[in-house]
């Protein structure tokens, strides 16, 4: 109901599985002025459409490659999924001490971390505290347990990779350049081996090849690992049919 030009200001919560974790479920107010109203008039579902906006020749084509993208996805979620989860497993059954100044530390730098995503999208450090009603300090405190942990998996992967002797090839070095490289003004792609020769002699090749190599670690637990098929859902117990009522004993 408002219309342009006035102001409004909304007491609204952010959703419990926002993908902020640092933000779901907290109060918030947002103060916003109407610059414009409008409506959106969305095109009608045919031929028409599935050629215009995505060069298809029929709807159904146009759904199949849609259907297609979203299972897609669905595979690349299921499998980054279940490479977490393998290893996890791994870490579990690790022997890894963490110090304590480590994590600590580690704590500290998410937080840093969260502040200058937060700084992104205009919401100051000041603002998220009020928001969150506890100090920085216990914030960074109650961030122990997923420091610890993502420490015990790095400890897991390097592990790996010394006891395998695991190295990242030239080929894929070059693989992974390839794949970040933007083209230049003209269009023209960069030579990877050049840069790649350029990395190596600033010193600056350790980090993707520490990728890569952590990466050939995860896959070599991934490999080990044997999937355990998913319980099928239970079916629903159907309701029980009420008992029938006691008959009332006959009069005398």
């Amino acid at each position: 109901g408002a219309r342009a030009g006035e102001e409004r200001t909304l007491d609204i919560a952010f959703p419990e599985k926002y993908h902020k974790a640092e933000l779901a479920g907290k109060p918030i107010t947002f103060k916003v002025t109407v610059k414009d109203v409008r409506a959106k008039i969305l095109p009608e579902l045919d031929d028409d459409f599935a050629s215009d906006a995505a060069g298809f020749e029929t709807l159904d084509e146009l759904r199949a490659d849609v259907r297609a993208q979203l299972l897609e996805a669905d595979d690349r979620r299921a499998e980054r999924e279940y490479r977490e989860a393998v290893l996890d497993a791994a870490v579990e059954r690790a022997e890894v001490e963490v110090p304590q100044p480590l994590i600590e530390a580690r704590a500290k730098e998410a937080w840093e971390h969260a502040l200058r995503s937060l700084a992104e999208k205009g919401i100051t450090k000041d603002a998220y505290l009020r928001l969150d009603q506890r100090p920085e300090e216990e914030i960074i405190v109650a961030g122990y347990p997923d420091a610890d942990h993502a420490l015990r998996r790095e400890a897991v992967v390097i592990a790996l990779v010394e006891a395998e002797g695991i190295e990242a090839t030239e080929d894929e070095l070059l693989e992974v350049l390839a794949d970040q490289v933007e083209p230049d003004v003209s269009g023209k792609m960069p030579d990877t081996r050049k840069l790649l020769a350029t990395l190596r002699k600033n010193g600056r090749i350790a980090e993707l090849a520490e990728n890569i190599t952590a990466r050939k670690a995860v896959d070599l637990v991934v490999d080990a690992a044997t999937p355990i098929p998913a319980p099928p859902p239970e079916a629903p117990v159907p309701a029980a049919d009420p008992a029938p009522a006691a008959e009332a004993p006959a009069a005398p």
